[in-house]
């Protein structure tokens, strides 16, 4: 969770810049366009809720790998305002899922393994999007001293990658804390 609300921030600090300098819409479209990104990352908790009913946390992992691919491309689309806005727009989608699926994941591990840390389960979400945010903003503030506005997702690949690898790592103590269930 720390890992990708980090990755998130590394781009999302600089989200107006991009949207205005990089992809050249207008500051009289930015309110339009910051309103459409949330309600992107409005769908990103419903389908979220929708996997977990369907999957459990079992899809946290290529969510994961889609936040990865996703700044990958970031350099390449904000070269065009359309697919630039397109690449943000599933970006959002994409980073709306893991904070709910984790959420959800951590409630019922403290319900069923925990029940005294069930309000600890309940507070981790907003701790980790906190310690992500911090980790994410700080990172985009010393690296876009070095690099071009357009290559501001490149700064949240390496945390989205530790991402994937933690929900990788997740999932495989999740199975195996569930076969001895």
């Amino acid at each position: 969770m720390i890992a990708l609300m980090a990755a998130e921030y590394a781009f999302y600090t600089y989200i107006r810049p991009l949207i205005v300098k990089q992809l050249g819409f207008s500051v009289n479209q930015l309110s339009l366009l910051l309103g459409l990104i949330g309600i992107m990352f409005i769908l990103g908790n419903l389908t979220a809720g929708q996997l977990i009913e369907r999957y459990g946390t079992q899809k946290i992992g290529w969510v994961s790998g889609m936040v990865l691919v996703l700044l990958l491309m970031l350099p390449l689309t904000v070269k065009n305002a359309w697919s630039g806005l397109l690449n943000l727009g599933l970006l959002c989608y994409a980073l709306g899922m893991p904070g709910s699926m984790l959420q959800v994941m951590f409630l019922n591990t403290a319900e069923r393994d925990f029940p005294v840390a069930l309000n600890l389960a309940s507070s981790l979400n907003p701790i980790c999007t906190n310690i992500g945010v911090t980790i994410g903003s700080l990172t985009a503030s010393i690296g876009i001293r070095y690099i071009k506005l357009a290559q501001i997702g490149w700064l949240g690949c390496g945390y989205a990658l530790v991402g994937v690898l933690g929900s990788m790592i997740l999932l495989k103590a999740l199975k195996r804390s569930n076969a001895k269930s």
